[in-house]
């Protein structure tokens, strides 16, 4: 076990066993428990996380080449969210109780009642709890359906009412024991009859093998013209510990034939023009591309290399901090299609309200943006990655149908 590893399970262990003791004596006083019963309950949930932690580390070390494996430190940094968020609420209100209490004795002389404090922060804790369950039981599979109908005035006439689907970020590892889940997804892209399918990155987790036994239900996706795929920074493979060098770049071809396996033609820094009566429109397609700490693999000059700079142009680029980077301003690019940001799979979105926590790091992190004449539209994807759920922020099929503006 690395330094590090070693260093954030003391901090897990400690923190459990601290916050727990703290809130024990906390809830014993407040609704005055018999302390005997309570302890067998209370202290079942800390006991069974940190056993599930000392068998993972044991038995299913994370580097491991098994989804499986990642799937399980994910399902126990789900239960750690769903057990600890809540707590530290509770510890949050109880702590701002005493403090107040204890700062009013230098003033006042009576007692404070202030249990209010208390129990404000249990009704906010369960509240959170109820949230959070939510969003692993049924949030991650709450698919939404997000229409869209984009006027270009120099969209080439041939192209209008085309229909695209767009999907992002299935992260396969997450879906083992939910294949119906998928085909469902598969089913309703189907009912769509789009003319283009794209896959703006981020297929994988970390390992081709979380392929197996998706590909006949993946392959099953219906485009009548097109399917075509980028490269997300997962797909890489450059967040798992691989014992050499020769055995990434593996793993990367492998997850590259795993696109195309599928029925997708992967756009590596490359573009695809497509041709009707005489009328052209083009799609780049760019590798990874974001700000540091993410790996700029993307070049957008190489992908444009064989265009003519004239025509309408669509960009698939999987981090969306990429459009303000180097697309707005480049003549033929008018609509950015990204994923990555997931929303932060936290927040809310509605027709008057869209908020993620999210937005501190991407400001275009989720639905639809214009510059100018440029348009950027950024999926929320369709899996997880960490915390196996989704609470506000649904996982999305985009349905995008373009429209030249003088018909729209």
């Amino acid at each position: 076990m690395g330094r590090r590893i070693r260093f954030v399970v003391y901090f897990i262990v400690i923190l459990i066993l601290l916050l727990d003791s703290y809130i024990y004596f906390d809830l014993v006083h407040l609704f005055d428990l018999p302390s005997l019963n309570f302890t067998l309950i209370y202290w079942a949930v800390p006991v069974f996380l940190l056993g599930y932690l000392i068998f993972l580390i044991k038995m299913q070390p994370f580097d491991r080449k098994n989804p499986g494996v990642q799937n399980s430190y994910f399902n126990f940094f789900g239960f750690f969210i769903l057990f600890y968020i809540p707590k530290m609420i509770f510890a949050v209100f109880s702590l701002s109780e005493n403090v107040i209490t204890f700062v009013s004795g230098w003033f006042y002389a009576g007692n404070i009642d202030l249990n209010a404090i208390s129990w404000l922060g249990t009704g906010i804790g369960l509240l959170l709890f109820a949230l959070i369950l939510y969003g692993i039981l049924f949030g991650r599979f709450h698919f939404r359906m997000e229409r869209l109908s984009l006027p270009f005035s120099d969209l080439p006439e041939e192209f209008d009412g085309m229909k695209m689907v767009q999907i992002s970020d299935l992260h396969l590892g997450g879906w083992k024991g939910h294949k119906n889940k998928l085909k469902k997804v598969v089913k309703r892209i189907n009912k769509e009859n789009p003319d283009w399918i794209v896959l703006t990155g981020d297929l994988f987790n970390y390992l081709y093998q979380e392929i197996q036994g998706f590909q006949e239900i993946l392959k099953s996706l219906h485009a009548r013209e097109a399917k075509l795929a980028i490269l997300g920074n997962h797909d890489y493979g450059d967040y798992f510990p691989w014992n050499s060098q020769s055995e990434k770049n593996l793993n990367f071809s492998k997850i590259k034939e795993g696109y195309e396996s599928l029925g997708f033609q992967l756009l590596c820094n490359e573009s695809v023009t497509f041709k009707k009566n005489g009328e052209r429109l083009a799609v780049i397609g760019v590798e990874n591309w974001g700000l540091p700490p993410f790996h700029q693999y993307g070049d957008l000059n190489q992908a444009m290399s064989e265009l003519n700079g004239k025509d309408f142009s669509i960009l698939l680029t999987h981090d969306p901090s990429h459009w303000k980077a180097q697309v707005v301003g480049k003549d033929g690019i008018r609509l950015t299609l990204s994923g990555h940001t997931h929303g932060m799979q936290f927040g809310i979105y509605t027709k008057k309200i869209k908020w993620s926590p999210a937005k501190l790091k991407y400001p275009e992190w989720g639905g639809l943006y214009r510059q100018g004449n440029q348009f950027l539209y950024v999926n929320k994807g369709l899996g997880y990655i960490g915390f196996p759920g989704r609470i506000g922020i649904r996982p999305e099929i985009t349905v995008l149908t373009l429209k030249h503006k003088k018909r729209a």
